[in-house]
């Protein structure tokens, strides 16, 4: 067996003990309320709505304090990854990531690597503008390192 899927089946087996102390300790699914952060100075908005099971990121993340900014969102995914709609649709129309962001994305898409490992489908899609190489290169390393399927859209077709 070679190291990927032994290092696959490591991961799926920590999946099905999570899932398991979850149930055991009666975790039941909870409704999320939708989550809205907005950061006018910078034009950024992130909205996660467990309801429909789409959530989306857009604008200029280039805040103060990354780690703050973006703890009430990544707290949230942690909730929902054990209890995710069938279907979970992530939308990235990023104008300027910093690099801080980039490492947050990097921790988001861990989640959403979860989500679609348990079986449930995952879409992700990237948008970027044609002239904009640094977005649509950070969206293509992204789409390289996950199993989930993730689109890049040029805005401009």
């Amino acid at each position: 067996m070679n190291k990927t899927i032994k290092v696959m089946n490591t991961f799926l087996k920590n999946i099905e003990v999570n899932d398991k102390i979850l149930q055991d300790n009666n975790i039941k699914n909870s409704y999320l309320n939708t989550l809205i952060i907005e950061d006018k100075n910078n034009k950024l908005k992130i909205i996660l709505d467990h309801k429909s099971g789409k959530f989306e990121f857009s604008g200029i993340s280039i805040p103060e304090k990354t780690n703050e900014f973006y703890s009430p969102v990544l707290n949230w995914l942690e909730k929902y990854k054990y209890f995710p709609n069938e279907v979970t649709e992530v939308n990235f129309k990023m104008i300027f990531i910093c690099k801080e962001t980039s490492i947050i994305l990097n921790d988001i898409f861990k989640i959403i690597e979860y989500i679609h490992l348990k079986g449930k489908k995952v879409i992700v899609k990237w948008y970027y503008n044609i002239d904009d190489d640094d977005i649509r290169i950070e969206g293509r390393h992204f789409s390289n390192l996950y199993s989930f399927p993730f689109e890049l859209i040029n805005l401009n077709n």
